[in-house]
Order: C-alpha cells, then sequence, then structure tokens
C-alpha cells in the first residue's frame, strides 16, 4: 500500500472439521483437468482432507467447476507503526497495538496466539456487532454496537446489577464487591507539561513512550533519527535525540492510473507534480538516572539550602528595629514640654511652605 502498509490475503475453505484451512489453487486446477490431486498438491494433509471432503455425499457434485476454490479469506493488515489488523474469514477481526507485538518480537499466528492467551488482543466479532477485551487480571470488558458496555470482573462474586442513578450529589457510586475487590498495580500515567514564559514547553515522558517513538522513527524511511548527543552547558550531563521527518503538505490522494495517449491526441506531455514537504523536528532530552546515593546528597543539599533561606529571611526581617527602638527611647527621655514645641514646629512648617510659595509668585 502506498502508505507503507502490507497486506497478505489468504485464500481458505472448510475442511471436515469446520476449520477453515489454506486453500490450495493447484487442487482446484487438477480437478478441473481430472488429475489427481494427491499428486499435484504439495501439501499432503490438506490434499487428502480435500479429497475426503469431496467425496462425502453432501459435498460430492458431478461437475468440478461448481466446487469452489474458495469459500473465505483470512486477512492481516500491516500497519507502518506496528498495528496489526487480523481478519480470521469467519466475522471475527483481531487488533494488536505495534507495542504488543514489539514486544514479543513476531508478528507470526504463534505469536499472535500468545497475544490472545495474554489477553493484549482487542477482539471484534462482527457478525454479534461487539468488541471484546480481557486484560492481564483476566477481567472481561465488552462493548456492543449500540454504546452498552458489559463487565465480568475475575474475583467479584456477580455483576448482574442495576446501573446506578446519580440522584445524591456528593456520593460515590461504587462496585457492591468494591471493598475487597483487588486494586490495579499502578494507575494510569498523567500527561505532564512544563510551559515557560517565551511560550516555550516540555513534556515529562516515561521512557517506554520515548522508546516506542525511537521504535518507530527507525522503521520510517523518510525519518532520520541522531541519537545521543551530548549537549552544552548547563546541561553537559544530558544527552539530546532528535527526529527529523519529511511530511507532505498535499493531502493524501489515491493516484489515477496513467492514460497513454498517441502524440497526435494527448499534444503536449504534462510534467510530473512536485510534491511539496517540510520536516517535523522532535526532540527528546534523556536527564542522567539518580541513584539512591544522589538523591540523599541532592536531599541534604537542599535541606541546607532551605535552612540558609529561612536563617536570611530572618536576618532581614529585623533591619531597622535598632532604629525603631532608638527613637522610642528618646521620645521616651524628654520632657513633656518639650515634646508639645516639637509638635507644633512640625505643625507649623506646612504654613510657612506655603507662605514662601504665595511670595515666590
Amino acid at each position: 500500500i502506498e502508505d507503507g502498509a502490507t497486506m497478505e490475503v489468504v485464500p481458505r475453505r472448510l475442511n471436515l472439521k469446520a476449520e477453515l484451512v489454506a486453500a490450495d489453487p493447484q487442487t482446484f486446477l487438477a480437478k478441473l483437468r481430472g488429475e489427481p490431486e494427491e499428486d499435484i498438491s504439495p501439501a499432503l494433509e490438506i490434499a487428502q482432507q480435500q479429497n475426503a471432503m469431496s467425496q462425502h455425499e453432501f459435498c460430492r457434485s458431478s461437475d468440478p467447476r461448481e466446487d469452489s476454490y474458495s469459500t473465505n479469506a483470512s486477512v492481516i493488515l500491516r500497519h507502518v507503526e506496528g498495528t496489526l489488523v487480523h481478519s480470521k474469514g469467519a466475522g471475527e477481526v483481531e487488533v494488536v497495538s505495534g507495542r504488543d507485538i514489539a514486544a514479543i518480537g513476531s508478528d507470526n499466528e504463534k505469536a499472535l496466539k500468545t497475544l490472545q492467551d495474554k489477553g493484549c488482543v482487542y477482539l471484534a466479532q462482527v457478525d454479534y456487532d461487539r468488541i471484546y477485551l480481557r486484560d492481564d487480571d483476566g477481567n472481561h470488558f465488552e462493548v456492543k454496537g449500540d454504546q452498552s458496555l458489559d463487565f465480568k470482573l475475575s474475583v467479584s462474586m456477580g455483576d448482574d446489577f442495576a446501573s446506578p442513578r446519580c440522584v445524591v450529589p456528593q456520593k460515590p457510586f461504587k462496585h457492591p464487591d468494591a471493598s475487597f475487590l483487588p486494586l490495579p498495580e499502578e494507575a494510569p500515567q498523567p500527561r505532564l507539561f512544563v510551559v515557560y514564559g517565551d511560550g516555550e514547553a516540555e513534556e515529562l515522558l516515561l521512557r517506554r513512550d520515548y522508546e516506542e517513538a525511537m521504535r518507530l522513527a527507525r522503521k520510517d524511511p523518510n525519518t532520520l533519527v541522531v541519537e545521543g548527543e551530548r549537549m552544552a552547558w548547563p546541561m553537559s550531563c544530558c544527552k539530546s535525540h532528535s527526529i527529523h521527518r519529511i511530511m507532505h503538505m498535499d493531502p493524501v490522494t489515491v493516484p489515477v492510473r496513467p492514460l497513454e495517449l498517441p502524440p497526435g491526441i494527448c499534444g503536449t506531455v504534462e510534467q510530473p507534480e512536485m510534491k511539496r514537504t517540510f520536516t517535523q523536528f522532535r526532540q527528546f532530552i534523556e536527564y542522567p538516572e539518580i541513584s539512591d546515593q544522589k538523591l540523599k546528597e541532592w536531599e541534604s543539599a537542599y535541606e541546607v539550602y532551605r535552612k540558609q533561606e529561612e536563617e536570611q529571611r530572618l536576618l532581614q526581617s529585623t533591619l531597622g528595629e535598632g532604629l525603631k527602638h532608638a527613637r522610642r527611647s528618646m521620645n521616651a527621655t524628654l520632657p513633656v514640654e518639650q515634646l508639645a514645641k516639637l509638635s507644633q514646629a512640625a505643625a507649623s512648617e506646612p504654613e510657612a511652605s506655603e507662605q514662601a510659595r504665595d511670595g515666590g509668585a
């Protein structure tokens, strides 16, 4: 496919056990030619099953052309980012994330069976109009086409209770067995952003999110990955990992099949249209790992800094206290008559200043 995805289609047909097996085109051609199937088919087991099926009274046909070569087909769609969609051919579609496939290192049928046993596969049943999921703890979740949700917890006594009506404010509605149901090992990690005053922003990522982004970038042929660059001071202890990806500015369209005409009809040959592109830049800053010893040293240094800040704050709050005490003591030693004269002199100073201003005018 144009965007890098691949599709694998395998024709299949039912055997006597009502199982979908791969259909052999050579067997069908041998039937049309009237040749024995055992000499043509490389897969002896499939040939024997198809031969036995053709001899069955419900499957016997006098004309081999009426016997269908394939009744079903299985399809595997592999996205460029690693996500896999597997249609078994009988109404069941499996959806597996690229992260889970990368964890097991393979996407063959045996590996997909292992993921399904672990509960890492979304299973859509098209004939029932529902999608089904089982997590690692054995809990079952089922979403139907009418947007209703059914679930079954692995350790609960029963889940067939009515949906709560939130009619009482500030009252949490819980599962009836919430008192003894096990809690998950960890809650979903929040997304943390740091926004600076100049408009720049950073996001604190988990290690697995960074590794997933780098894995997808290495697989993209239009992406340049630069890893392990040392940064300058004051971040000399950090490393920089950059992703440069060429992106198309024009929308993706299905190419039209070229129509070849004689020169006398087509006239001039159209030049191929140049695709407009731009470069998308993404950078990851890897901080060094902090050991327990470094963490203790940092906490002790922070405690010393906090004490110094508190001492400095107390020192600044005491500035000018001596002047206030000296003024109070001087006022206490002066007699009452002298204090009255000082207050009268202070009151007459504004009048003198107004007279001087009027005389100057």
